[in-house]
């Protein structure tokens, strides 16, 4: 065994989740879990495992703002939670008791691979552009680029998310969430 006395205090644990090509894949929730933002609100981070194709196996994840100050922020957010939810087969869309019940969902998501910049580097960001039902019958159309038109089954399997409101009784920084 070599000693290494190494201090890590100031390191960073690296993210397990990775960027993939622009494309539509057949995803599965594996992971869900309510963040607090820098101004107290909070957001889902969800983590989705490639089915299948070149990716198969790659986690990639979505944040959804889901109590966030900008109401617009917060709509869009709560609109693609419950997509995520009704493509998935949730047996109540309307209603979500518990982020374990996003576990296991099956859909399609639409990613789209961006170039950005971060600490004065360039990185690859991955950015959910939609949510469908997951038609297993049917191949995956792992390779199709964003950009190209998608095969009219797969557009018609979910229709466009139905507004949600979220009551917001008080400001983000003054509600109390059940997982705080």
């Amino acid at each position: 065994m070599t000693q290494m006395n190494l201090d890590l205090s100031k390191a960073s644990v690296a993210s397990a989740f990775t960027t993939v090509p622009s494309g539509i894949y057949s995803a599965k929730v594996i992971s869900a879990t309510p963040k607090e933002t820098a101004k107290k609100g909070f957001y889902l981070e969800i983590g989705f495992q490639i089915l299948d194709g070149d990716h198969a196996g790659k986690v990639v994840a979505d944040r959804l703002n889901i109590v966030n100050a900008n109401p617009d922020t917060q709509s869009w957010a709560l609109n693609n939670l419950k997509t995520i939810l009704t493509a998935g087969g949730h047996k109540n869309p309307n209603f979500l008791k518990d982020t374990d019940e996003l576990l296991g969902l099956e859909i399609k998501a639409s990613i789209e691979a961006s170039q950005g910049e971060y600490d004065g580097k360039t990185v690859t960001n991955n950015n959910f552009k939609g949510y469908f039902k997951l038609d297993k019958s049917a191949p995956s159309p792992v390779s199709t680029p964003v950009s190209a038109p998608v095969s009219a089954p797969v557009q018609e399997t979910v229709s466009a998310p139905t507004p949600v409101s979220a009551p917001v009784s008080a400001p983000a920084s003054e509600q109390k969430f059940p997982w705080s």
